[in-house]
C-alpha cells in the first residue's frame, strides 16, 4: 500500500511539476534528504530495538514460567502422597490448558479463563499440604518458592501480551517516512522508470523495517510470534512420569517394613 501511494504520488508530481523547477532545488533536495534520511534511521533504528529487546523479554518470560511449572512437578514428588497426585495432575491440566486453551487466545492480547480456574486450583492445593516430617517440610519451602515464581511469571506474561506503542510514536513514525518519501518526489531523472526504481530502493527497505516493528510488538502473533513450545517440551519430557513416590523412598520404607 506504501508502494502504490508513493508511485502514485511521485507520478502526480512529475506530471504537474515541471522537470526545470525540480531541477532547480537538487542542491536543496540532497542536503535536507540526506540529514533527513539519517535522522530518521536512527530514530526508527532506536524503536525497533527497544521493541526486539521487549520482544525477548516476553520469550525468556515464557521460557522462565515453563521452568517453574516443572519444578513445581518436581518437587511435588517428594510432598505426601494425597498432595503430590493433586498437584502433579494439576500442573498437567494447567500446561496443557495454557497449550491448547490460552495460547490462542494470547493472540488477541487475552488470557483464558480456564487456565486461570486451574492456576487457582494449584495455589489451593499447594496452600492445603500438611508436611508431616522434617524431609517434607524442606521440600515443601522448594515447592512453594517454585509456586510464587511461578505466579510472578504467569501475572507478567497476562499483563504484557501486547507490547503496543503509543499512538504519537506510530505519528512520528508516520511524519518521518512520508517526509522522506516526498523528498524523493523532487527527483528529477531524465528517465522515469529509473526514479520510480529509486523509490522502490527506498520504500522498500523502509516498509520492511516498519512491518518489523509491528511484528515485534505482537509477541504472540504474526510471523514473528512466541510458540508454546517450551510448554510442550515440558509436558513431554517432565510430565509424563508417573505419580509414584521417589524411588529411595520406596525402597527405604519397604526395607522398615520388614
Amino acid at each position: 500500500m506504501l508502494g502504490l501511494v508513493s508511485t502514485w504520488a511521485a507520478y502526480l508530481v512529475c506530471r504537474f511539476i515541471p522537470r526545470e523547477v525540480r531541477v532547480s532545488h537538487r542542491m536543496l533536495m540532497q542536503p535536507a534528504l540526506t540529514v533527513s534520511g539519517m535522522m530518521f534511521s536512527v530514530l526508527l533504528g532506536f524503536f525497533i530495538a527497544q521493541a526486539m529487546r521487549d520482544f525477548s523479554t516476553a520469550r525468556a518470560n515464557i521460557v522462565n514460567e515453563a521452568n517453574a511449572i516443572g519444578e513445581v512437578f518436581r518437587d511435588a514428588k517428594g510432598l505426601p502422597e494425597v498432595d503430590r497426585k493433586r498437584i502433579r495432575q494439576l500442573c498437567r491440566d494447567y500446561v496443557a490448558s495454557v497449550i491448547r486453551d490460552e495460547w490462542p487466545l494470547l493472540r488477541h492480547g487475552q488470557e483464558s479463563p480456564k487456565s486461570q480456574a486451574v492456576m487457582n486450583d494449584l495455589w489451593e492445593a499447594s496452600l492445603s499440604v500438611k508436611p508431616t516430617n522434617d524431609r517434607e517440610s524442606v521440600i515443601y519451602d522448594s515447592f512453594f518458592d517454585a509456586m510464587n515464581v511461578l505466579g510472578g511469571l504467569r501475572r507478567v506474561r497476562t499483563a504484557t501480551v501486547y507490547i503496543g506503542m503509543p499512538a504519537h510514536e506510530w505519528a512520528i513514525i508516520a511524519i518521518g517516512a512520508a517526509g522522506i518519501i516526498t523528498l524523493t518526489f523532487l527527483f528529477a531523472p531524465d528517465s522515469r522508470r529509473f526514479h520510480a526504481g529509486l523509490l522502490c530502493c527506498l520504500i522498500a527497505p523502509l516498509t520492511l523495517n516498519i512491518f518489523l516493528l509491528a511484528e515485534y510488538l505482537h509477541p504472540y502473533s504474526g510471523i514473528v510470534s512466541i510458540r508454546p513450545t517450551v510448554f510442550e517440551a515440558t509436558q513431554r519430557k517432565i510430565m509424563s512420569q508417573t505419580d509414584d513416590a521417589p524411588k529411595y523412598l520406596q525402597e527405604t520404607s519397604g526395607a522398615a517394613a520388614k
